[in-house]
């Protein structure tokens, strides 16, 4: 605790996005109002967003149906949320990965089903793993895990090609 006050004082926290002084959040007032929620009009199945009120698939995945059942999507790519996820992946900020899984759970609770069975994540080659030394995706994936309940399993999946 101690340690946290002096390092605060010399190193205050930053806005993700524009990197101005916050206290306790990821982003200021200014940048969380370029976050842009998917929400829940998108996709069935590949989660690309909709138009307000539009159901079921898009015409890509009318077209052409992917491999997958679902996919969703918390937040579109973009402004201060790809800062924040480029800084957790590339920049050693492995301390974002909690704040993040929480992002992601809030918005994305209500697609959850009642049960969630299991968490995974997506496993790193070995190879990108060694120069990163962290796999982003497990953080993730083990924060998201212990706050909804679910049971994680990093070693269900294995990567074979880099």
């Amino acid at each position: 605790m101690l340690m946290e006050t002096f390092v605060s004082l010399f190193l205050p926290a930053r806005c993700l996005g524009c990197r101005v002084v916050v206290e306790g959040q990821l982003f200021c007032d200014a940048c969380a109002r370029f976050i842009e929620p998917v929400g829940l009009s998108c996709c069935t199945v590949c989660g690309l967003p909709r138009p307000e009120g539009a159901k079921g698939l898009c015409l890509g995945c009318i077209r052409s149906r992917p491999l997958f059942t679902t996919l969703r999507a918390a937040y579109l790519y973009g402004g201060p949320i790809r800062d924040a996820l480029l800084a957790f992946k590339h920049s050693n900020r492995v301390e974002l990965g909690e704040r993040l899984a929480n992002m992601l759970v809030e918005q994305l609770a209500p697609t959850f089903p009642p049960q969630p069975a299991i968490v995974v994540p997506v496993p790193l080659h070995r190879t990108r793993q060694g120069h990163r030394g962290y796999n982003q995706a497990a953080i993730l994936a083990r924060f998201v895990a212990r706050r909804i309940g679910a049971p994680y399993l990093p070693k269900l999946l294995r990567r074979v090609k880099d």
